[in-house]
Order: structure tokens, then C-alpha cells, then sequence
């Protein structure tokens, strides 16, 4: 028996608004129309949590000890870290699209791997008269010595 078939529509999301252009305006989005980012109800609906200073952390970060992550921190108090599992390609690739949407400037971006010796990678932000320094520093999980792009890293902040 045949039955009557709904022709399917590809490439339009059919409950979707659209917005300029054309484009389709989902509900996820919707609900940020007319809020700035960095306002904690956008970063509630986005699930992206930030530090006190406002810098966005990647879900599955914790804090923790920076003297655990860094052995020669002197001034505690001026440094924050957080611990997780996420590659470090992964944390370059989410702090590039999220810093300028929580309204920080990037004055200076060395990536890793790249040239420099620095061995892991490093961001200069600016957000108004607040500078911070955030590294993003890989570490071998199976202890053999291999550090690679997809090797899971740290962040430390140091404020200031």
C-alpha cells in the first residue's frame, strides 16, 4: 500500500525564524537578541562559566592549586589556575572564539606548537584597564614523554 509522502526540506531548519538575509534565527539564538556578552545570563544559557575577572572557562575546568601546575609561583594571590582533560588545540581554538565575545582584546597570541621554545601557548589580553596573561600548558597523561597538539592542558592566569 502506498502512503502520501511529505516532500523533506534540506538545508532549513523547518521550526527556525529567519533573520537578515535569510538566514535561520534558532531558539538557542533567539534568546540572545538584545544582551551583551559577558552578562551572566548570556554566559548561564551558554553554559560557558567565567573567573572573577571575567575571563570564560571551557566546561570540564576546574580550579586549582597554580603551585601544582607551576612550581615557581611566588605571588599566589596574583595567579589562577584551573585543571582539565581538554587538548590543547582545543583550548587555543575555544579561547579564540570566545575571548572577543566576553569583550577581551588579544594583544598577543604565541600558539602551540609553533617556533618559539616556549613550549606551551600563551594569550596577552586587555578588557578596559585589566591586562592578563593566560597560558595554555600541555601535559603527558601516560607519563612517556610525548607532548602533541592533541595532548590535554592546563590554563593558568596571572593577573596584572
Amino acid at each position: 500500500r502506498d502512503q502520501a509522502r511529505t516532500p523533506v526540506r534540506r538545508g532549513r531548519s523547518a521550526g527556525a525564524a529567519r533573520g537578515p538575509g535569510g538566514h535561520a534565527v534558532h531558539a538557542h539564538e533567539r534568546r540572545h537578541q538584545g544582551r551583551r556578552p559577558g552578562d551572566p545570563d548570556v554566559n548561564r544559557i551558554l553554559g560557558i562559566r567565567a573567573n572573577r575577572e571575567g575571563v570564560p572557562l571551557p566546561p570540564g575546568y576546574e580550579a586549582a592549586d597554580p603551585k601544582r601546575i607551576l612550581s615557581d609561583v611566588t605571588d599566589p594571590e596574583r595567579w589562577r589556575a584551573y585543571s582539565g582533560q581538554a587538548g590543547i588545540g582545543a583550548l587555543q581554538a575555544f579561547y579564540i572564539r570566545e575571548l572577543p565575545i566576553h569583550n577581551w582584546d588579544m594583544e598577543e597570541y604565541v600558539p602551540f606548537p609553533s617556533s618559539s621554545e616556549l613550549g606551551f601557548a600563551r594569550l596577552q589580553l586587555r578588557r578596559a584597564n585589566l591586562k592578563i596573561t593566560l597560558g595554555m600548558m600541555p601535559y603527558d597523561p601516560s607519563a612517556a614523554g610525548t607532548i602533541t597538539p592533541s595532548s590535554p592542558a592546563n590554563i593558568v592566569i596571572k593577573v596584572g
